[in-house]
């Protein structure tokens, strides 16, 4: 399986950079909302609160706007079909699709934390915020494709995906939301070790039940 899915994540990245059009929209969208945060709320007196805010917000709506046809992409070509043929097990099917939006997404941020911290200098990008921004974005981007997935038969399913996308990564959100803020903050670890493993966990979770999913969403 393991196999399959490196092989799957190497087409699937090929095809991103062949649409990387893509990635430039999500980055645009997350610039302006996060232009606008800081903007709005250059006056608020906790820093890391306001990066924290600013970053994952940008990174919500990049995530719902870019990923929200990485499936209806496929039903639109033609090519939904013939994936369905191909040899593989349906769940490595979907990951791979869901490694390389995560890798769009982690392009995003990576341009987006710079930009965000010469604003707010105070902060401190350290090996934990880092982690946040890891499993935030591995998690934001499994649980897009996978709603995509879900909704690709459904009528407008691609308009669905930013109203089932914010209940569904709700736990991710606060968690990376507040945890991120305490990394930033320079806070010991014991104030966001929890968030921490509560994002773990919930990427593990969502990573079992994608696979669930992808029997019954991409077996027919």
């Amino acid at each position: 399986m393991w196999r399959d899915l490196m092989a799957l994540t190497r087409l699937e990245v090929a095809r991103e950079w062949r649409h990387r059009e893509r990635a430039w929209v999500a980055l645009l969208t997350a610039l302006l909302t996060a232009s606008v945060g800081l903007i709005a709320f250059h006056e608020q007196a906790d820093e890391a609160a306001l990066l924290s805010a600013t970053l994952w917000v940008s990174l919500v709506f990049a995530a719902s706007v870019s990923l929200a046809r990485s499936f209806g992409a496929e039903r639109d070509e033609g090519t939904l079909d013939a994936l369905r043929l191909l040899p593989y097990e349906r769940a490595s099917l979907l990951w791979a699709k869901a490694s390389a939006a995560a890798l769009r997404m982690a392009f995003v941020a990576a341009l987006l934390l710079p930009l965000s911290w010469l604003a707010l200098p105070s902060a401190r990008v350290g090996p934990a915020a880092l982690a946040f921004v890891a499993l935030g974005v591995a998690g934001l981007a499994l649980a897009a494709v996978t709603l995509s997935a879900v909704a690709v038969h459904a009528r407008a399913g691609d308009s669905l995906l930013p109203l089932l996308l914010l209940p569904l990564a709700a736990p991710l959100i606060i968690s990376a939301v507040h945890g991120f803020a305490h990394a930033v903050a320079g806070a010991p670890a014991s104030e966001w070790r929890g968030p921490l493993l509560v994002l773990a966990g919930y990427d593990l979770s969502l990573l079992a039940a994608s696979a669930l999913l992808a029997e019954s969403t991409l077996g027919a």
